[in-house]
């Protein structure tokens, strides 16, 4: 990788330098690929096999305050040469702007330290891919039909990127860097007299030595289809809720989003003007690092050159920031702090408790496993998802529920969040344990819990 990093470099110079030839006011080059492959099975037989290299580049060319944006696949010397000319033409009829530009000189990544986030020495080759998904896929091992009634595998998948960045401009930043993954998922579906019902796991790993037990991506997929197959329906009602990690971490999705630069400039998000307010619990903190060595999402600099730095988010919950790129912070008169690319790395600092001590302290309602569709009005808050979970009463899990919907405002969500717990789910880019939020409303089918 590093030698393909070298060549990319070259072009992304070389067009930095035939850009101010034509005498363009700004520029800048995007140069993004890699490598990746990826090998499913299904029902104990090798099923596909995919294997794609690709690079891509994209120029912007600023002048007289207006942009022009070309791209290209073909990284031959008369493709770039077309790109360039490309985007200087559409610059030219391209109506002018005071916001557009490039992100501030002083700004830029001119140093930057290693993410650490290059593992391809450890992924596996195509032999042990396919071994991989043929034994993820093979529950002979872990099933009893007399507990679940009849599971199968629905699919394993396994999957893995070596991808690179590079990213030049007219200030004379260039940078580049590197980096690997990995992904396995497992599909099962399940049977019962009740009927029919699907379920998956998965993870994502930068170091395929992290990567969990074939084992538990198994255990994993049944124990939620069992869940699912021993389900009851709910009444309407109002009750305590839970929310299970893995969907704890979707409702600070659309909180992220309404904090953007683009939702706060354009106004249309529910928390627009919201630096200064206190819109969660004082005892939540919100922070990301682009900079943890390993990261799943670390880079050394965002998607504008700008150096990337850790950054809170929400203090004692109290908006402290937005999620600023180059653009929308000149649109609202700010500086930029890294996050053109987005936040990176999220992490929760609060007080924690123990699984078992919140479902004791909540006493009897929901533990939510699953919500179903989008559901949720970025303008208002206000959110309205088919549900499924289980009912707990004294601290333990009594049997799965269905057929619900969850209603509220994310607002009052925010708001009045009791807790979260020590079960942390490190999958993915925002970690975060199950998450008490108090009573809602339920509209379930008419008639109580059974």
């Amino acid at each position: 990788m590093s030698q393909n990093l070298a060549h990319y470099t070259d072009i992304a110079e070389h067009l930095l330098k035939r850009a101010k030839q034509i005498q363009a006011d700004h520029v800048e080059v995007h140069i993004q690929g890699g490598q990746a492959a990826r090998m499913s099975a299904r029902q104990g037989a090798f099923e596909t096999l995919e294997f794609e290299t690709t690079a891509h580049l994209s120029l912007t060319v600023y002048k007289d305050q207006a942009q022009g944006v070309a791209s290209t696949n073909v990284l031959q010397p008369q493709a770039l040469e077309d790109c360039v000319e490309q985007a200087l033409a559409i610059a030219r009829y391209s109506e002018k702007e005071a916001f557009l530009g490039l992100a501030p000189k002083a700004d830029m990544a001119f140093e930057y330290q290693d993410p650490g986030i290059d593992f391809s020495e450890s992924l596996p080759n195509l032999d042990t891919m396919r071994d991989i998904a043929l034994e993820l896929d093979d529950l002979s091992q872990m099933v009893s039909t007399k507990q679940i009634g009849d599971v199968r595998s629905e699919g394993s998948d396994i999957s893995t990127h070596q991808g690179f960045q590079v990213y030049g401009n007219s200030h004379g930043m260039i940078g580049s860097y590197s980096g690997s993954s990995a992904l396995c998922s497992i599909g099962v579906l399940g049977q019962n007299a009740q009927g029919m019902e699907q379920a998956y796991w998965f993870d994502r790993v930068r170091n395929w030595s992290d990567m969990p037990s074939i084992e538990l991506f198994q255990s994993q997929a049944i124990e939620r289809v069992h869940r699912k197959l021993s389900a009851k329906p709910l009444g309407s009602q109002k009750t305590q809720v839970i929310f299970s990690p893995d969907i704890a971490k979707r409702l600070f999705s659309p909180l992220f989003g309404a904090l953007s630069g683009r939702s706060q400039y354009l106004k249309n998000g529910f928390l627009v003007e919201s630096l200064g307010q206190s819109i969660l619990p004082d005892w939540l903190t919100i922070s990301h690092d682009p900079l943890i060595s390993g990261g799943l999402y670390s880079l050394p600099f965002d998607a504008d050159g700008v150096r990337t730095r850790p950054l809170t988010l929400i203090q004692s919950g109290v908006v402290e920031q937005y999620v600023l790129g180059d653009y929308s912070a000149r649109r609202l008169g700010m500086t930029v702090n890294g996050c053109a690319s987005g936040l990176r790395n999220v992490r929760l600092a609060h007080t924690t408790v123990s699984l078992d001590t919140m479902l004791k302290d909540a006493g009897k309602g929901i533990y939510i496993t699953e919500l179903m569709g989008q559901g949720v009005n970025t303008m208002t808050g206000d959110m309205s998802q088919a549900a499924a979970g289980i009912w707990f009463e004294n601290g333990q899990f009594k049997h799965g529920v269905k057929n619900f919907t969850l209603a509220g405002n994310l607002k009052d969500l925010y708001a009045n969040m009791l807790g979260i717990a020590d079960d942390t789910d490190t999958r993915g880019n925002l970690h975060c344990g199950s998450l008490w939020v108090g009573p809602m409303t339920l509209a379930g089918m008419t008639g109580e819990l059974e």
